[in-house]
């Protein structure tokens, strides 16, 4: 068949792939935790990311980056920065994925916000690392007057860094979920 399907992508060397997905998404590989250094000062992580991309590019395919924020997967040693120290680490991080992949079709900037910030704040999907990472809501600005206004920032950054890059928003249960679609509409 001549369609082709959206996906993510685990395991870039099974033969069928290429014929059926028109897109890739690195999944854990493009998580700030997986790419990051262990330690602060620590050389980034970017082997199973460049494998994705390259695939993407090879095969003239779309790239959706999955995700530059999460309360999960995210650099342990984020959590005890203070705010201003913490937003730098955000804003290279930024600037490095934007100068390593620059054909990015989509990028996920926020992932599952309402149930995974990255302040421990509401951890309703709370994953093993949730607990020793992250905590750098502040650094974003807080809550602030519409109550997620460090996702807002996290938006305003992610479009300096990426002009031309259709920016997205991911979460889990929005339309499933009558008290998820309203906490959406609030």
């Amino acid at each position: 068949p001549t369609e082709k399907w959206l996906g993510k992508v685990n395991e870039l060397t099974r033969p069928p792939f290429t014929q059926c997905f028109n897109q890739v998404t690195p999944w854990n590989a493009g998580k700030w935790g997986s790419a990051a250094g262990t330690t602060r000062t620590a050389a980034m992580r970017w082997g199973n990311l460049d494998t994705a991309y390259t695939f993407a590019q090879t095969n003239d395919m779309k790239f959706n980056f999955h995700v530059l924020l999460w309360g999960n997967q995210q650099p342990t040693w984020m959590a005890t920065l203070p705010p201003e120290e913490q937003l730098a680490e955000i804003k290279k991080w930024y600037a490095a994925v934007a100068e390593r992949y620059p054909k990015i079709e989509w990028l996920q900037v926020v992932n599952e916000p309402t149930w995974d910030p990255p302040d421990g704040s509401v951890p309703k999907n709370a994953g093993a690392n949730f607990a020793s990472s992250g905590n750098y809501v502040q650094a974003l600005g807080g809550a602030g007057e519409t109550g997620y206004d460090w996702i807002r920032t996290a938006f305003r950054l992610a479009r300096q860094y990426f002009p031309n890059t259709k920016l997205m928003l991911n979460d889990v249960a929005i339309t499933g979920m009558t008290a998820a679609t309203d906490e959406y509409l609030k």
